[in-house]
């Protein structure tokens, strides 16, 4: 059995992220912990008429009553699906770093792309989302707020020990998906390369794990772009990627890439590194 956690900021809660959770939950047996960072609601935010004024998100009873509501919606999803879970409310002082703490002791975490912290201004949503990915301490799965199942796993590779270790991580945190086609995936600038680096002992080990393994080696001056919009032409994919990829983690929920391909097409992402 494994834990999973599913983070919600404050009132914000994802049904879809839940969804997900329970998903992969009725793949194989998990306990479901909703993880609710409540003192978000408690930090000073800047006014709109008067901004070096801050005001309070949120007053006590009120947080409080709505909250309530939250877990209780959180509790009966998980109750009519059967599945087993918990509630951790009680984090303290620095709420991101408590999150941080709740992953050394979890398999996965998962939030959304599009309701975690998404009371917040942007730069302050991107410098959170960006923390709790670089420091999380288990595999971390970034959704839409769209839920679909998985169709294909995209396991990006840039011949980097990271994106190796996202690879196992994924075999070992979500066995239950690894009969779904697999794209072994590597981009390069250059036309010379037909094979994947150490392409060899990668697919030897690789094909032992994936049942339906395809290998890709594709080509492009800009890297990120051929990527994104090669994973277009997938059906309902997860993307798979290492530490190395961070750069490319921001671009694939940012609504200004140019071709759009992201912002009209949001998937999933699961992100391990040591």
């Amino acid at each position: 059995m494994r834990k999973i956690i599913v983070a919600f900021d404050g009132l914000n809660f994802s049904e879809t992220a839940l969804q997900y959770a329970i998903y992969l939950s009725e793949k194989q047996p998990s306990v479901l912990v909703g993880v609710f960072l409540n003192e978000l609601y408690y930090l000073p935010q800047p006014g709109l008429m008067f901004p070096d004024v801050p005001i309070w998100a949120k007053e006590d009873e009120e947080f409080t009553a709505e909250h309530q509501k939250i877990e209780q919606q959180f509790a009966s999803i998980c109750e009519q699906a059967g599945v087993s879970f918990r509630i951790h409310n009680d984090l303290q002082d620095n709420v991101l770093q408590s999150l941080i703490e709740e992953t050394r002791f979890a398999d996965l975490l998962i939030i959304s792309s599009e309701r975690f912290y998404i009371n917040f201004f942007e730069d302050i949503l991107n410098d959170a989302l960006k923390t709790t990915l670089e420091r999380a301490e288990c595999p971390v799965l970034v959704v839409p707020e769209t839920m679909t199942p998985f169709d294909n796993i995209v396991l990006t590779y840039q011949n980097h020990p990271s994106s190796v270790y996202a690879i196992k991580q994924f075999s070992y945190v979500m066995p239950a998906l690894t009969n779904l086609p697999a794209h072994l995936v590597n981009v390069t600038n250059s036309n010379s390369d037909t094979n994947l680096p150490e392409q060899d002992r990668l697919t030897e080990w690789a094909v032992k794990h994936f049942s339906n393994l395809n290998i890709n080696q594709l080509h492009g001056k800009n890297i990120e772009k051929t990527l994104v919009e090669w994973v277009a032409s997938i059906t309902n994919p997860i993307i798979v990627m290492g530490s190395f990829s961070r750069s490319m983690i921001s671009q694939l929920f940012k609504e200004s890439l140019a071709s759009n391909i992201i912002s009209q097409h949001k998937i999933p992402v699961f992100i391990a590194h040591k």
